[in-house]
């Protein structure tokens, strides 16, 4: 019998190689919100939050272009404290984490997406980026349907 040491940690399931528990993860645990290690995770300093939310909001204002050629969906990835993540994300609907790649992940597109960024930071214009010219570089904003004249939501995040 060939040994199986890759164990999904989120059920009974075994597999050969870790490429196999990947695939097995992504079929069935798409959605995990399950962090089989949060009862070790502790609550951040406030102090760590404030750090994190700059080096959050910074890090998207960063990779803003200032042209219309420049929209498209954009993804980040922030390094910090893990616990950080957990606790600040952990509500948020689209809030994953994968057990086998030990990565975290939390989906915000649209202007909704653009709100709750707010929210969560206690940031209501995060989105917007002063450039030095005087202009301005703005993580979403709705584009009109030239012959509905209905807003579309447009992904920026």
């Amino acid at each position: 019998m060939v040994a199986k040491p890759f164990h999904c940690l989120l059920c009974d399931k075994s597999y050969a190689n870790k490429t196999s528990l990947v695939t097995h993860e992504r079929k069935f645990h798409n959605q995990n919100v399950i962090i089989p290690h949060q009862h070790i995770l502790s609550v951040p300093l406030y102090s760590s939050y404030c750090h994190f939310r700059g080096l959050f909001i910074d890090t998207i204002q960063s990779r803003l272009g200032s042209h219309r050629s420049t929209e498209c969906k954009k993804k980040i990835q922030v390094h910090y404290e893990e616990n950080l993540f957990y606790f600040i994300f952990r509500e948020q609907e689209t809030f994953t984490f994968q057990v086998s790649g030990y990565k975290y992940n939390c989906v915000f597109k649209g202007q909704a997406g653009v709100e709750r960024i707010g929210k969560i930071f206690q940031c209501p214009n995060w989105w917007m980026k002063a450039n030095k010219f005087g202009g301005e570089t703005i993580v979403y904003y709705p584009q009109q349907d030239p012959i509905t004249k209905n807003l579309i939501d447009k992904e920026s995040i």
